[in-house]
């Protein structure tokens, strides 16, 4: 019975160090980063379509996407562009992007977050504009 309870409390101990290193773990910077992968957002959007579950290899990942900006949401602290109506990117409002426009080409890296079938949508976060 003893050795039950210093084994439990040991995972227990184990558990509890791995999840605040998770939490406090630092931001991945991805302007400085190297691409894991690079598409254009035609092939991203592609190979969505051809496959819904090609979301597994990328999640996590810091990627490079060059498309057309179809929408721009802005708020108060980020700003979504809509790459090529199907690659969704959030972005930290700063003075750099004041000159975005609809329909103007972009090159943008950011980190893959999922797919939404719902929608459609590619979604890319902590993404900065190389290009």
């Amino acid at each position: 019975m003893k050795r039950a309870i210093i084994t439990i409390s040991v995972v227990i101990i184990a558990v509890i160090c791995y999840a605040t290193y998770q939490y406090n773990k630092p931001q991945q910077d991805v302007l400085s980063s190297n691409s894991d992968y690079s598409f254009s957002a035609i092939q991203l959007i592609e190979k969505f379509n051809q496959d819904a579950n090609a979301s597994t290899p990328l999640f996590d990942k810091i990627i490079t996407v060059s498309g057309k900006i179809s929408l721009i949401e802005e708020s108060t602290n980020t700003s979504i562009l809509i790459l090529n109506d199907g690659i969704k990117c959030e972005i930290k409002n700063n003075d750099a992007q004041q000159n975005l426009t609809k329909g103007m080409s972009v090159k943008i890296k950011g980190v893959f977050s999922g797919y939404d079938d719902m929608f459609n949508e590619i979604a890319l976060v902590k993404c900065v504009i190389i290009e």
